[in-house]
């Protein structure tokens, strides 16, 4: 944390300053009265911690888990009498286990699910944060992990359905009693909350309904991971309905290398941030996990935007207005305008450039009088003067109609006429540029040949399992391969009964493509690879996408591929092929092969 907090001092003089430095889980002294730290990770307590915050401007938070015993702190036997029992069991929960695996205890402590309607754990978890307020400066915190269904009959509230009421009555309390001690506290309701009426009692409320959250996949299949991620948020902010976008935390941008964050690293992290900003939430920028992914260019284009957010802040704080629908995987996004100026946001999550429609008035909030001349500049992902393909300025009025190439996020500032001449060069895409950055491939069946044969490290497995091995060969010219650096990609998308179908941990365990481009053997990357499985995603994915960039000498030859695949009966793939030429800067490092996912080095 030490060394993070030296970064964000580094950033503060490079122009990005953040305004709290909130620890996750793993800071909590399981056999504790919440107050401790975890002495193996802070053997002289979070002063330091705390201190460095201080120096980089940023308020210090906290993180607490609820009811996730393990987390919390179900090693402390004061509060084993406050377990939730497992619905069905008559007894009341015991001491719980303490089991080991890999040499730590299994799931980060004891498992156990804690009450929060319960006595001693309401006032042990009460008092805490009392005393994190009082030592340690606490302006901001987030309830996480919140079951309030108990069925204790011994604990002092009604069982079962009716222990509701009392547990939320409980966490309110608690809410009430933070901004009494610290009126300038901030609190985010995480998992458990659903009720936009919680908004009047914190600040921020994550949940919108569906089981996701910051590193879980759509089932849209696309390039690269994290866009697939940032589809799927879009999708959550327009579920959640009842929450106003501006008390809805869309989770900001995760940056990690661990299972949790499932291995994004920081590819694709400024498109995501984008459209993070898009969402209408105050929190941002947001970032969760390892700042050190993020190069000095990186931080020069957070700061940017940052002074970007904050000239505009009164448009950003307008109403929010959606276009294109991604359930649908149209092109959609987010506008908000103020007057006669506003700022748009739009996603294009498709191998292959789509127009994106927008009518400049009152469809999207711009009040301008028809037929007066405009301003309308792109920032993001470069900055451009945006007109007509003739080179004329766009008016009041006018329906506008753009190219927005394969994968692209694009945000556009739209405004009076200012006659100046300093707004960039002309973004100009005309649809044959356009068409030819994202190629369909027609795919056409052909006879297996000897050399696609292969085998499955887990056949045995998914033989056991009543998996029916199959197998298709496809083939396809490829087009011109000259330009922008050409990309190969597969997406082979499960479907059963004409719905998505879902395999976990990753499809790529279940379907493998081998490829062949004249003679030569082409090694494709699976997307999501072997090691994405971590958070929500582990409830399963529905494609995978195989990739891998293409010599330009290879214009105009025979791909060939074989689709592999170990599925139930009743599951059946849809295969495509394409060329996506690569516009846009990549920052990502380059994917190693499988040994890397689940091989020892």
């Amino acid at each position: 944390m030490l060394e993070e907090l030296k970064t964000l001092e580094r950033w503060r003089r490079q122009g990005v300053a953040l305004d709290y430095f909130v620890p996750d889980t793993g800071w909590i002294d399981h056999s504790s009265d919440l107050t401790q730290f975890a002495p193996q990770c802070f053997p002289n307590g979070p002063g330091g911690v705390v201190e460095a915050a201080s120096r980089a401007g940023m308020k210090f938070g906290l993180w607490f888990p609820v009811s996730w015993g393990a987390m919390s702190n179900s090693e402390n036997p004061v509060v084993w009498p406050d377990q939730i029992p497992t619905p069905g069991e008559e007894a009341e929960p015991g001491p719980p286990p303490l089991v080991y695996e890999n040499g730590y205890l299994k799931e980060g402590g004891a498992p156990a699910r804690l009450c929060m309607a319960s006595e001693p754990y309401f006032t042990i978890f009460r008092n805490a944060i009392q005393h994190h307020i009082r030592h340690n400066k606490l302006k901001f915190f987030k309830l996480d992990g919140i079951n309030s269904y108990c069925n204790s009959a011994h604990h002092k509230h009604l069982p079962g359905k009716y222990s509701v009421e009392a547990s939320y009555d409980h966490l309110i309390e608690i809410a009430r009693n933070a901004r009494e001690a610290e009126p300038d506290i901030a609190l985010i309701w995480y998992w458990g909350v659903r009720s936009p009426f919680f908004a009047l009692h914190g600040d921020a409320i994550f949940e919108s309904g569906l089981y996701m959250e910051g590193a879980g996949t759509s089932w849209f299949p696309t390039l690269h991971y994290r866009d697939s991620v940032a589809l799927n948020l879009d999708q959550s902010t327009r579920f959640a309905t009842t929450i106003p976008p501006i008390n809805k935390d869309s989770l900001g941008v995760w940056l990690a290398d661990n299972r949790w964050g499932n291995f994004m690293g920081s590819e694709r992290w400024r498109e995501a941030l984008i459209m993070d900003l898009g969402r209408g939430n105050l929190l941002f920028p947001q970032l969760w996990g390892d700042l050190s992914l993020l190069d000095d260019r990186d931080v020069e284009f957070l700061a940017s935007m940052q002074a970007l957010v904050k000239k505009n802040e009164l448009i950003l704080l307008a109403r929010r207005r959606a276009f294109g629908d991604p359930w649908k995987n149209e092109v959609y996004g987010w506008a908000y305008f103020k007057g006669g100026r506003g700022l748009l946001f739009a996603n294009n999550i498709h191998f292959a450039s789509r127009k994106l429609v927008m009518d400049l008035g009152p469809a999207l909030g711009l009040e301008a009088k028809p037929g007066s001349a405009l301003d309308v500049v792109s920032h993001f992902p470069e900055r451009k003067r945006v007109t007509r393909e003739d080179g004329s300025a766009f008016r009041g009025g006018d329906r506008a109609e753009l190219w927005l190439r394969p994968f692209e996020v694009l945000m556009v500032e739209v405004g009076p006429a200012s006659g100046a001449g300093a707004l960039g060069p002309p973004r100009l895409i005309l649809a044959h540029q356009a068409e030819n950055l994202g190629i369909s491939l027609s795919l056409k069946p052909e006879p297996l040949a000897v050399w696609m044969n292969i085998e499955f490290a887990e056949a045995d497995r998914f033989e056991r399992e009543g998996e029916r091995k199959r197998a298709e060969a496809l083939a396809a010219a490829l087009p011109s391969l000259e330009g922008e650096q050409p990309i190969l990609a597969f997406t082979v998308r499960l479907r059963k009964d004409g719905q998505e179908w879902r395999y976990s941990p990753v499809v790529a365990e279940v379907v493998q493509i081998v490829a062949r481009i004249g003679s030569e053997p082409l090694v494709l990357i699976p997307v999501p690879d072997a090691r994405q499985f971590g958070n929500t995603q582990k409830a399963g994915c529905s494609w995978v996408v195989y990739k891998a960039r293409l010599r330009r000498q290879w214009s105009r030859e025979r791909v060939e591929i074989a689709v592999h695949s170990y599925l139930p009966a009743g599951v059946e793939t849809q295969v495509e092929g394409w060329i996506v030429r690569q516009w846009w800067h990549e920052s990502g490092r380059p994917l190693p092969d499988g040994f890397f996912a689940n091989e020892p080095s």
